[in-house]
């Protein structure tokens, strides 16, 4: 126990010490830490998360590589822009990425995601093949198959209710004053939900909520979202940690991977664990990447 919470100490102590910088994609500011030495990686958060929720991938990590966690724009510190589909769409978070990697002088580095993040990451080798090594995707949407899983699929469908009121959200709606209601799957590792509560009601919320509005589908569900028939094959190697638990996306989406990943894939399914694995058992997370990274090198690519 007297060990354990030695470890915990010393977590918080390092992110406390992470470097802060802000980069600029435009005329938007982006917020972002940078820790450690060595091959970059970088990760991006999701919803309704900060970029805090990558603290024990950070402290396994530091040791041997540059970790990189950006603030998505809409999240304070980076900035809140006005409430479009050009300044929330996937493609432009994909770009704010790149960004702060041009801000650091930094050419090429995996990149993984969760959630809203994983999504926005999927689009940076179609867009940007010459700047990723490969991607690391935590529950979050697989695309574009989850598009053709939300067209049809029922249960999927009804997992997603809870986003409707996010897509219609304005300022001032129920549902942005209640906290507890959007922070009731993130576990409590290391008081995070705690500290997510205190960040989440001191700022607006507007600009999280757009990543909804613009950018997942809503009923009639029937309508195509986006046309999966001309979405180009993943070609980086990839590895894809799940939750089986998830109560935000379908197994289903699962089915996509051989059709979409072209590249070296590996899947790792979580039983027992949620939305949030990385948070839900950080130290089995931790090692899946580490043992692809190691398997990566083996093959030359970082």
């Amino acid at each position: 126990m007297r060990l354990h919470s030695l470890l915990l100490a010393a977590v918080a102590s390092f992110v406390a010490h992470a470097l802060e910088g802000f980069a600029k994609n435009g005329n938007v500011t982006l917020h972002y830490q940078v820790s450690g030495q060595g091959p970059p990686i970088l990760l991006l958060h999701g919803f309704p998360d900060n970029s805090d929720t990558w603290s024990e991938q950070v402290a396994r990590l530091e040791s041997t590589n540059t970790v990189i966690r950006p603030t998505l724009r809409g999240y304070p510190p980076s900035d809140i822009p006005l409430i479009t589909e050009e300044n929330y769409n996937l493609t432009t978070i994909a770009g704010d990425a790149i960004a702060i990697l041009d801000h650091l002088k930094i050419e090429k580095a995996i990149v993984g995601g969760h959630d809203f993040g994983g999504a926005a990451i999927q689009l940076i080798p179609l867009l940007f093949p010459e700047r990723v090594d490969g991607l690391i995707l935590i529950n979050t949407p697989l695309l574009p198959h989850f598009y053709d899983v939300i067209k049809t699929d029922k249960s999927q469908q009804e997992m997603a209710n809870y986003t409707l009121d996010f897509i219609a959200y304005k300022p001032g709606d129920p549902v942005g004053r209640d906290i507890d209601y959007l922070i009731r799957g993130v576990p409590n590792q290391q008081s995070h939900r705690d500290e997510l509560k205190k960040y989440l009601s001191s700022t607006r919320l507007e600009g999280m909520f757009a990543y909804y509005k613009y950018n997942y589908p809503a009923p009639p569900y029937d309508v195509a979202f986006v046309d999966t028939s001309t979405f180009p094959k993943n070609e980086v190697p990839t590895l894809i940690l799940w939750g089986l638990e998830d109560p935000a996306f379908s197994l289903k989406l699962l089915n996509g991977i051989p059709d979409h990943f072209k590249n070296t894939t590996r899947l790792v399914t979580l039983p027992g664990v949620g939305h949030w694995s990385l948070l839900e058992q950080p130290d089995r997370v931790n090692d899946e990447i580490v043992s692809w990274l190691n398997f990566l090198k083996t093959q030359g690519v970082c």
